[in-house]
């Protein structure tokens, strides 16, 4: 049986739980640090495999994170992959699970056109954290230039306008102004995403060391002259 509760409760931090708490508001917390849960993560995948994940359920943010990881860890084949991140996207409600879990799906990187209906279906979901999903998988593992057709297509989705689902679009946005600025700088400029989006998108890039300082003066001049809605 696997007892989860008391090996987070045995790695639980009270000082980190109220500095954590301040980072994700109104999420249920016991306090464990990520190197931690990757510890208990690793150990389950490794003693119980598949079984933890038909046993274990996420919860409140601890328990969410570990499944997300178990989905990363435990040998799987890519469609029973699918089916357990698919109970994890069901209980995905933070940013912070969000990128944890999202980080290390490596998996991925193996199966990206297979992938690419999930991502679409994701995206049409109107979920606000699927879609924050979406745009954190390809930051994390859609990497390489021949990535940019599915990246450019997966852009052309309509998006809801919550905050954590804007800023991970314009953390993909400004990656792409560093990667294929002649491709995606029109895209912005002709505004074809929201003003707060697109102006997020042009700051993370004013604050990139990755760009020269004439570049970064461009994006100082656009990013001035999109009028906010």
């Amino acid at each position: 049986m696997i007892d989860l509760d008391t090996l987070l409760s045995q790695a639980a931090d009270p000082n980190y739980k109220t500095f954590h708490s301040r980072l994700v508001p109104g999420v249920a917390l016991r306090g464990v640090r990520t190197p931690a849960l990757e510890r208990i993560a690793r150990d389950l995948a490794k003693q119980y495999g598949k079984q933890a994940l038909d046993t274990l359920s996420p919860s409140d943010y601890e328990k969410t994170v570990i499944y997300g990881m178990l989905v990363a860890y435990v040998p799987l084949a890519f469609n029973d992959r699918l089916v357990y991140l698919e109970t994890w996207l069901a209980h995905n409600d933070n940013w912070a699970s969000n990128d944890l879990v999202c980080a290390r799906q490596t998996w991925m990187r193996k199966h990206k056109a297979d992938l690419v209906p999930a991502l679409n279906a994701w995206m049409e979901s109107g979920d606000p954290w699927k879609q924050r999903f979406v745009y954190t998988t390809l930051l994390s593992h859609y990497k390489q230039s021949d990535d940019l057709p599915v990246i450019f297509e997966l852009l052309r989705h309509p998006y809801v306008c919550s905050y954590y689902t804007q800023m991970g679009l314009a953390w993909l946005l400004c990656e792409l102004l560093l990667r294929a600025p002649e491709s995606i700088e029109p895209w912005l400029v002709q505004g074809r995403f929201d003003a707060f989006t697109t102006q997020k998108a042009f700051q993370k890039a004013i604050e990139s060391k990755r760009l020269p300082e004439t570049s970064r003066n461009r994006y100082r001049s656009l990013k001035k002259q999109i009028q906010p809605a």
